[in-house]
């Protein structure tokens, strides 16, 4: 897809689905599929899953809802965004932030061997065989964690690259590990950069809300973000609607879906969280079905909704509530979408009106 434009996060329209805002590389995008046809964790530089606008080896929709191509929730595992087209262009962007921190005398300004250990590492996570949770902990060395973590407090308009290699560095064990040790916390600290005071750039709210949908893939780093569900649920909230940009909505919408995965999960009733998502998912679902549908940010909403509708815990209030929020009506518009939407939103359809 074309990179983004304007201030490096991207229009909001065109065929631009997803890219990231400084190298346009496509995020990884799930199979949505019976779980029994794939693994649970896909590699996702090389496993084939729906792109929209792309052709496409999977099966097609059946013509029933209970066909086994058109089961596409619940979704199983979260999503993640772990690949980056040019390393290059993202570690220039830091070296740059860097030298303009030191000018300014900015007390977070990396040293050169902090630089360079952050440089490597950034590389080495960016261009890893199946992904930065394959990478040795070798690879991810004390220094090049450390200067992450200081490069994470950098000002707003200045830490987006250092977000893009938290976000991959998230999914590796040891980068994972290091997380704890953040100051000030990981979760909070993202979250101040999608506050609406924060003005923040675009790139930074889509690293911010990436590296926030990266977490959720991680078990141990669920604690820390389910502590602040809410906050994080709000924070995606502000990002959605047709006036956004289409990065940051995707990444939003992705957040939604992962929580509705933990939700779905839970043993116990999470009717708090799951009002919540579907207030947020409402809206966004509602534009679509009366305006310009986007095939990605529709199929997880369609996804995130079905996965909460199919919990163990609290499907008849999803289903009460969807019916409330006028959600069904908006599933039912979306004839006119693409092949696989319509499939999606039909069998949602059906599973929001049975018993």
């Amino acid at each position: 897809p074309p990179a983004g434009t304007g201030n490096g996060g991207g229009g909001g329209g065109g065929a631009a689905l997803n890219v990231d805002p400084i190298t346009a590389v496509g995020a990884y995008r799930p199979t949505y599929a019976p779980e029994g046809a794939r693994a649970p964790i896909e590699d996702p530089l090389s496993a084939n899953r729906y792109r929209p606008g792309a052709p496409t080896t999977a099966p097609p929709p059946g013509n029933g809802a209970n066909s086994n191509a058109a089961n596409f929730f619940p979704a199983r595992a979260a999503v993640t965004f772990e690949a980056m087209a040019n390393p290059e262009t993202v570690l220039a962007k830091l070296a740059g932030f860097n030298g303009r921190l030191a000018s300014a005398g900015n007390g977070d300004v990396l040293s050169d061997a902090e630089l360079g250990a952050l440089t490597v590492m950034g590389g080495a996570l960016a261009q890893a065989v199946g992904g930065p949770a394959r990478l040795p902990a070798s690879e991810l060395p004390a220094l090049a964690l450390g200067a992450l973590a200081k490069a994470c407090r950098w000002p707003t308009e200045c830490v987006f690259p250092a977000l893009d290699i938290l976000r991959l560095a998230l999914l590796n064990q040891a980068g994972a590990a290091s997380v704890g040790k953040m100051q000030p916390p990981l979760v909070p600290l993202l979250l101040s950069l999608l506050a609406p005071n924060a003005a923040a750039p675009v790139p930074t709210a889509v690293m911010a809300l990436r590296s926030l949908c990266n977490m959720c893939a991680v078990t141990q780093l669920h604690g820390l973000i389910g502590e602040h569900m809410g906050a994080v649920l709000e924070a995606a909230a502000e990002h959605l609607g047709s006036d956004k940009n289409v990065q940051a909505r995707t990444a939003a919408v992705t957040l939604l879906l992962n929580f509705s995965v933990f939700v779905s999960k839970s043993s116990t009733s999470e009717e708090e969280a799951q009002a919540q998502i579907l207030s947020a998912l409402a809206p966004e679902l509602a534009q679509m079905a009366e305006g310009t549908v986007n095939e990605d940010i529709c199929l997880r909403l369609l996804v995130t909704l079905g996965t909460l509708a199919c919990s163990a815990t609290g499907a008849n209030y999803v289903k009460r509530l969807a019916t409330d929020l006028g959600v069904c009506g908006s599933v039912s518009a979306l004839g006119k979408a693409g092949e696989k939407v319509q499939a999606c939103a039909a069998q949602l359809g059906a599973l929001l009106a049975s018993k």
